[in-house]
């Protein structure tokens, strides 16, 4: 086929980039306020207060928490442009990819002997990173558009092409 079958519109790679882009900022951003919000308020089944030097003595795994944001959603298929012209449709998804990016991230922790991190970070990370995935997604929506028609050329007059039209 030729490479116009698959074209897209023009400024779609660059709307995509933006939408990756804020994806990463909504992990990194959830992450900073789960330490945030759990120094400054105590949560149930905790011991008070986590201490604001506690963020500087633990060891952070960046790299892995923002390429695991992009990766759950595109293996989730988050990505598709069926998924990003109806972020509605998605909400459930969105929020089943950040509690399986905490999953994986609780892995690296484990795997990497960091265990005196605060486990509690991950819950409202979960939580944080859920709701802004799906603000994000509602928001850009009108970034994204509209998916691109495809336009068909049916051939014929018979009952099957009569049909299709």
């Amino acid at each position: 086929m030729s490479r116009s079958v698959y074209r897209r519109d023009r400024g779609w790679r660059l709307r995509w980039a933006i939408l990756v882009a804020g994806d990463v900022l909504a992990a990194g951003l959830a992450y900073l306020l789960a330490f945030a919000l759990r120094t400054r308020i105590p949560f149930p089944f905790t011991q008070g207060y986590l201490p604001e030097l506690r963020f500087a003595e633990v060891h952070h795994h960046w790299r892995e928490m923002l390429f695991a944001q992009v990766a759950v959603l595109y293996f989730l298929g988050l990505y598709e442009p069926r998924a990003l012209t109806t972020p509605r449709d998605r909400a459930g998804v969105l929020v089943a990819a950040a509690g399986l990016e905490v999953l994986f991230l609780i892995a690296v922790y484990f795997f990497r002997q960091d265990l005196n991190f605060p486990r509690s970070i991950f819950v409202l990370f979960a939580g944080l990173n859920a709701s802004l995935l799906v603000v994000w997604r509602l928001g850009s929506h009108s970034l994204v558009g509209s998916y691109p028609r495809r336009r068909v050329l049916v051939v014929g007059t018979n009952a099957a092409a009569a049909e299709v039209v």
